[in-house]
């Protein structure tokens, strides 16, 4: 008859899980490897003894943290507030980082995130070489636009 199995290890981590006969799942075991009956996630659940229980929620934060504590979080639209992008680093890091020390460490990966693009900077600097005095003023408008954008960046990721 076949049923559903969970395959969890010593740790009671499961690692994958079989739907098949009881005779095959346990030909598939490998060393310190064992089977409960059930389909159960292996992101919500662990095996103590030889019962399947879900995660507390401090575990999973623990897992969570321990996949994003060493990374740059998605950084494709940032807030134009420093507390709601402040608070938006904090949710993601579960609150367990200095915010202001992490976007001092990063403040490179962040400003890359938020600069203006280079082609307003190219285009400005195209129309300043324009024959046409009003395209010029324009195009110096624009670089002078450009330049203090890239400060006010600078200036809200600032190195220390």
């Amino acid at each position: 008859m076949i049923k559903k199995y969970s395959v969890f290890n010593a740790d009671g981590q499961i690692v994958r899980r079989v739907s098949c006969d009881h005779t095959a799942a346990v030909d598939q075991l490998g060393d310190d490897e064992f089977l409960v009956e059930g389909d159960y996630d292996d992101t919500k659940f662990k095996v103590v003894g030889s019962e399947a229980v879900e995660y507390s929620q401090a575990e999973l934060d623990d897992t969570l943290y321990s996949q994003r504590a060493n990374t740059i979080p998605p950084l494709d639209e940032v807030p134009d507030s420093d507390a709601e992008f402040d608070a938006y680093l904090s949710d993601y890091f579960l609150g367990r980082k200095n915010i202001t020390q992490w976007r001092i460490d990063n403040y490179d990966v962040l400003r890359k995130a938020v600069y203006p693009d280079y082609r307003e900077y190219l285009d400005a600097v195209v129309k300043k070489s324009s024959p046409d005095s009003a395209v010029r003023a324009a195009g110096q408008s624009q670089l002078d636009q450009y330049q203090a954008d890239c400060l006010a960046v600078k200036t809200r990721f600032p190195k220390e």
